[in-house]
């Protein structure tokens, strides 16, 4: 399922990275906040992200599930780009958005990782809004 396409996203990765200890709203004016694609949307042919990721139809399936997103400034989001996990987990453990931190707290970026995150960040949600899980 899609949940970067729902119009509610940016708010919900908002959410959730305040659940997670951020203050978002510090950021500056000129900040814009933008939404990272850990596992990029389309993977350059030479990236390592191919190892794991082995057809354009397992990338689709996995690039716009919650656990894969993150929010990072729109200067971080470059510098991320669609580089392989080492660079992006550096870009996102220096963000000044826990969401990001968090993400790179994974030694890896494979399916299961995706898979785990997404079920932590809905339960987080649903601790927050005090719905059972």
């Amino acid at each position: 399922m899609s949940f970067r396409a729902k119009k509610f996203s940016p708010v919900v990765l908002r959410r959730l990275s305040v659940e997670l200890g951020d203050d978002i709203v510090e950021l500056s004016n000129d900040e814009t906040l933008t939404i990272e694609h850990i596992l990029p949307l389309s993977p350059p042919p030479d990236r390592l992200w191919h190892q794991d990721f082995r057809s354009r139809a397992f990338v689709k399936a996995y690039t716009n599930r919650l656990g894969n997103l993150t929010l990072l400034t729109f200067d971080e989001n470059q510098q991320a780009g669609s580089s392989d996990w080492d660079v992006k987990r550096t870009v996102l453990a220096n963000s000044r958005v826990a969401l990001s931190r968090q993400a790179a707290e994974q030694a890896q970026w494979r399916i299961a990782e995706i898979d785990a995150r997404t079920e932590r960040l809905i339960a987080t949600l649903f601790t927050a809004w005090e719905l059972p899980f």
